[in-house]
C-alpha cells in the first residue's frame, strides 16, 4: 500500500513571553546588637530567581529580595555632634526575603524547558518605631520557554511505480544548545596604599558587564567583568565611610551539548548570590575584601535547519490524490544589539547636604515597554538612579537620593516584520556622571539592548495519499507525440503531470536547457 515516507526533524515550540508584577510587604527588624535607627541613609536592593518548576499549564518561580539597608544608630545626642565630641556611628543591615508566584502558562509541561527573571521595579519605606522598618517592593517577573518537539517532513512516497515527484523548500530553525549553568566566583581585593584597613563592610553593590558567548569545538565560553562598589567603616577613631571598586574579569567554560554544530548563541546572566567579607593581607592587616559570587548562565543556540522535501508527485501508472496540513515553526533572524546614553541633570535637594564624594551610581531598569513595528524596535521606559554620596554633614554623613529618568529610543532594522516576535532584554551596562558643584551633578547611563528576531511561519506540508487508482491504460488510443502550445502560466511540471509524461523524458526530446523558463507559444512534443 503506498505511503508517505517521512523524516522526523527535531525542533520547537516556542511559549511568549509572559509578565507578571507582585507587590511585596515585608517588615525589616533591627538585628539584636545593632542600635535603634535615628535616621534611614538609604535602603534599595535587588532580586534574583531561585527556582523554576514547570508543571502542566504553569510555571511556579521562586525568588528572593535582597534589601541593603544603610542607617544611623541612635546612640549619641546630636548636642554631641555638635560639639565635635562623638561622630555618629553608620550600621548596616543586610537581609533577605523569599516568596513565590504561579504564572498560568497552557503549553507549558513538566518537559518543558523554562526561563524566568525578574527586576526589582519600585522600592519605598517608612519606619515603624526606632527598630523596625516596613518595606513595600514592586517586583516585575518575566517567564518564557519551549517545548521540544518534532517535524514530520515528506520526502517521498513507498510502493509507487513510475512516481515522478517535484521538491519544495523548507527553512526553520531549533533550539539545539539549551545550558543553565552557574560559575562560582573568588576573588581577593586588596586595597590601594593610601585607603585605611578595613573596620567594617557596609555595603557592596555587584554588576556584570560586557557579556560575550562564543562556541569553540566542543565547548561554549562565556566571558564578562564583574563590579564591585565596596563601602567600609575605615578602622580608625571616626570609622570615616571609605569606597572601593574592583573590577574582576571572568570566563566560564561549559562542555557543548552538540560538539559538531554551530549554532547562534545568546546568554542570559544574573548574580544569583553574592556576599563579600573582610581579608587580611600578607603582614596580616584587614586591608582585603574577599568576593564571592555565584554567576548563572543560560546559554541558548540557535541552529537553523534547511532543505527539500516532498512537494507534488504523480505517477505514470496510478492516480491519486495528495492530503496537505499546515505546519508551524519559526526562524532565528538575527541578533538585535545596541546601545544608548541618557544624559539627565540631577540637583540635590535643598535640605540634603551637598556632595563631597559620590560612592556610587546604580541604574536599574523599571518599567520598559517593547514594541515590534516594520523595520524598526521601538523601546519606552524609564530607569530608576540612585546615588549614594558621602557629605562633610556630621548628622548626614551619606545621602542617597533617587531620580527616575525616562527615555525613548528606536532601533532600526530593515526587513523586520510588526509580527515578529523580539525577546529583548535591557539592562543598564555603565553609569557614570560629572560633579558640576556640590549640589548639582550630570548623571550618565548606559542602557544595552540584547535580543534575537523570531518570526514564526507557517508552510504548507504533504501529510497523506488518497484515492489511488490504476490508470495505466488512461492513454490508450492517444497519439504516441503530441504537440503542446504553451500557455500562460504554463510550467514543464504542470504539463508533464497533465499527461503522465515523464518529467526527464519531456526535457531531453525537447532539448531543453533552462527547465525553469517556459515562454507562451512555445510548442512542446509530448511522449505517451
Amino acid at each position: 500500500m503506498p505511503e508517505i515516507v517521512k523524516e522526523f526533524i527535531k525542533t520547537n515550540q516556542l511559549v511568549e513571553t509572559t509578565k507578571q508584577r507582585s507587590i511585596i510587604d515585608f517588615d525589616c527588624n533591627v538585628p539584636d546588637g545593632l542600635p535603634d535607627i535615628s535616621s534611614i541613609l538609604a535602603l534599595d536592593g535587588a532580586c534574583n530567581v531561585d527556582e523554576i518548576i514547570a508543571e502542566n499549564g504553569k510555571i511556579t518561580v521562586n525568588y528572593q529580595i535582597h534589601y541593603k539597608i544603610l542607617y544611623l544608630g541612635n546612640i549619641v545626642s546630636e548636642d554631641d555632634i555638635a560639639n565635635g565630641s562623638l561622630s555618629p556611628e553608620i550600621k548596616a543591615i543586610n537581609t533577605s526575603s523569599s516568596h513565590s508566584i504561579t504564572v498560568d502558562m497552557p503549553q507549558i509541561s513538566e518537559d518543558s524547558s523554562v526561563f524566568a527573571r525578574c527586576a526589582l521595579e519600585h522600592i519605598e519605606y517608612s519606619l515603624a518605631g526606632a527598630r523596625k522598618i516596613s518595606i513595600k517592593s514592586v517586583v516585575k517577573i518575566l517567564t518564557d520557554g519551549h517545548n521540544n518537539t518534532e517535524l514530520a517532513i515528506p520526502v517521498s512516497i513507498s510502493d509507487m511505480p513510475g512516481l515522478q515527484t517535484r521538491s519544495s523548500d523548507y527553512c526553520f530553525s531549533a533550539i539545539t544548545e539549551c545550558i543553565d549553568t552557574t560559575l562560582a566566583l573568588a576573588e581577593a581585593s586588596e586595597l590601594g596604599g593610601g585607603k585605611p584597613s578595613i573596620s567594617t563592610i557596609l555595603r557592596s553593590d555587584p554588576s556584570i558587564c560586557d557579556i560575550t558567548v562564543s562556541k569553540t569545538e566542543d565547548t561554549i565560553t562565556v566571558k564578562g567583568n564583574l563590579t564591585v562598589c565596596t563601602l567600609y567603616a575605615a578602622a580608625n577613631a571616626s570609622k570615616t565611610p571609605e569606597i572601593i571598586e574592583s573590577h574582576i574579569p571572568f570566563t566560564h567554560v561549559v562542555p557543548a551539548s552538540d560538539p559538531s554544530g554551530d549554532p547562534a548563541l545568546t546568554v542570559r546572566s544574573e548574580i544569583k548570590s553574592f556576599r563579600t567579607e573582610i581579608g587580611e593581607d600578607s603582614d596580616g592587616l584587614p586591608r582585603v575584601i574577599d568576593i564571592r559570587a555565584d554567576i548563572r548562565f543560560c546559554i541558548v543556540g540557535y541552529t537553523t535547519k534547511c532543505g527539500e522535501m516532498l512537494g507534488d508527485a504523480y505517477s505514470l501508472t496510478k492516480g491519486f490524490s495528495l492530503t496537505e496540513t499546515t505546519t508551524e515553526a519559526f526562524i532565528r533572524k538575527d541578533d538585535i544589539t545596541a546601545q544608548f546614553v541618557l544624559k539627565e541633570p540631577l540637583s540635590i535637594e535643598e535640605e540634603l547636604p551637598p556632595v563631597k564624594t559620590v560612592v556610587d551610581i546604580t541604574g536599574q531598569i523599571g518599567q520598559a515597554d517593547i514594541t515590534v513595528n516594520n523595520d524598526y524596535i521601538a523601546v519606552d521606559g524609564y530607569v530608576v538612579c540612585s546615588v549614594l554620596y558621602l557629605t562633610d554633614n556630621a548628622t548626614r554623613p551619606i545621602v542617597s537620593c533617587k531620580k527616575q529618568i525616562p527615555f525613548s529610543h528606536t532601533i532600526e532594522r530593515r526587513g523586520l516584520k510588526e509580527n515578529a516576535s523580539v525577546p529583548l532584554r535591557l539592562y543598564v551596562s555603565h553609569t557614570s556622571f560629572s560633579l558640576l558643584s556640590p549640589s548639582e551633578m550630570e548623571l550618565r547611563i548606559a542602557i544595552a539592548a540584547r535580543g534575537e528576531i523570531i518570526e514564526k511561519i507557517t508552510f504548507p506540508v504533504i501529510s497523506g495519499i488518497t484515492d489511488i487508482v490504476d490508470v495505466s491504460d488512461a492513454t490508450t488510443g492517444r497519439p504516441s507525440i503530441l504537440v503542446y502550445i504553451v500557455q500562460p502560466g504554463d510550467t514543464l511540471w504542470k504539463i508533464a503531470k497533465r499527461y503522465n509524461a515523464p518529467i526527464d523524458a519531456l526535457i531531453a526530446i525537447n532539448e531543453i536547457t533552462e527547465p525553469d523558463v517556459l515562454m507562451p507559444g512555445d510548442k512542446l512534443l509530448i511522449s505517451c
